[in-house]
């Protein structure tokens, strides 16, 4: 199993440059293929955000998305061209998240950025959620703080037994493969839970694929599973976290689970989830 095919959104947002540097040393260090992707409103979508609907306002506004996505465009094809690496450009008009879940099916991982709400280019939660939990792809995240220098080469997996964090572990696995440290944290409210004892047969799964694992059990307490997560990943400078996503639909929205939405929106590095 290997990353074959990365597709990274670009858009507007002030996180992208880093974004796109974390996509193309990904992709480089994997020998993959990197696709970007960039997204234009509709002309029903101008019609909706713009503040006077004119033909003419209407006209001017596409022409500046087009001169934005054409900037967009120069930027990835210097990224990728500095370092000759096997790419593609595609630009197409839709909602986002739509357009990105469409490609996602034709790409091993997607890339894209942490919303950043002091940010008026950055997408909102509702993009996030429907690109998580709708890809059908393993989803990496990029903090809007950008990532650490390295991606990968020291992994948390946040582990409690479930089909979720059974794909994420999977779908992981072209970076575990490569990773100096693997460290299996499971959290849980007393010793001895199911989540404890299958994470112990995960590190055995690990190591008989030649992947060095540890493992760590940690209890709750009174910290918020994804504040554990991410304490843990600073006191030690892991680099990456891997976990399941969690969520479910209430009528026409697609909603995180409480934790995982947590960790989303307070992220310092790299998150890896698969749903």
């Amino acid at each position: 199993m290997a990353y074959q095919d990365i597709l990274i959104h670009l858009d507007e947002s002030r996180n992208c440059p880093a974004r796109l540097t974390a996509a193309v040393n990904l992709a480089q260090t994997l020998g993959a293929r990197l696709t970007g992707l960039s997204i234009m409103p509709s002309p029903e979508l101008l019609a909706k955000t713009s503040v006077s609907v004119t033909p003419e306002t209407i006209l001017a506004e596409r022409q500046a998305a087009k001169d934005r996505t054409e900037q967009q465009q120069e930027i990835f094809k210097q990224a990728v061209a500095a370092i000759r690496l096997n790419s593609e450009w595609r630009c197409v008009t839709g909602d986002p998240s739509h357009q990105v879940n469409y490609h996602a099916r034709f790409h091993d991982l997607v890339v894209i950025g942490q919303t950043d709400h002091q940010d008026p280019d950055s997408l909102g939660g509702g993009f996030v959620n429907h690109v998580v939990l709708g890809a059908g792809r393993p989803v990496l995240m990029i903090p809007y703080i950008g990532p650490r220098p390295t991606l990968g080469q020291r992994v948390l997996v946040a582990w409690n037994g479930s089909k979720e964090a059974a794909r994420a572990v999977y779908d992981a696995l072209p970076l575990l493969d490569k990773a100096q440290q693997v460290t299996l944290l499971t959290i849980a409210t007393e010793s001895g839970t199911e989540a404890e004892t299958s994470g112990g047969e995960l590190c055995n799964y690990l190591v008989r694929r030649g992947i060095a694992t540890s493992a760590l059990h940690l209890p709750a307490g009174d910290i918020e599973v994804g504040d554990l997560l991410l304490d843990r990943a600073a006191d030690e400078d892991f680099d990456l976290i891997v976990m399941g996503a969690y969520g479910h639909a209430r009528l026409r929205e697609i909603i995180l689970g409480g934790a995982t939405r947590h960790l989303l929106e307070h992220m310092t590095v790299p998150v890896l989830l698969s749903h």
